[in-house]
């Protein structure tokens, strides 16, 4: 088992990917909502069409850029309270090393 101390992380590459994980949920919010306000609207009008269809790409680029902005803070914490407490300790299996243990403990039973 290997040991490796996380002692802090690349904030922008950590606000890229929240970035992307809230577009999805964006995209989600937008099916679903569209989807009841498609259920309970009686008469399509343009007006309403419009801005659905504006909301259906607003909504998710929206949701992004909160995400973005989240990711940076949370990364920015994350930092901080890393230097804080001095790292954190990861543990990694080597199944590798751990099948030379393995054996060694089977030849040394022997």
């Amino acid at each position: 088992m290997r040991v490796l101390n996380l002692r802090k992380i690349d904030v922008v590459k950590l606000g890229i990917l929240s970035a992307i994980f809230y577009f999805i949920l964006g995209l989600f919010v937008v099916l679903v909502y569209g989807a009841i306000g498609a259920a309970f609207v009686s008469r399509w009008r343009p007006p309403i069409i419009a801005l659905g269809a504006v909301l259906i790409v607003f909504i998710p680029i929206f949701y992004g850029i909160i995400g973005f902005v989240a990711g940076l803070v949370g990364g920015l914490l994350l930092n901080l309270s890393l230097s804080v407490i001095k790292g954190l300790p990861i543990y990694f299996d080597d199944e590798k090393t751990e099948q030379i243990k393995e054996e060694k403990n089977e030849v040394q039973t022997s």
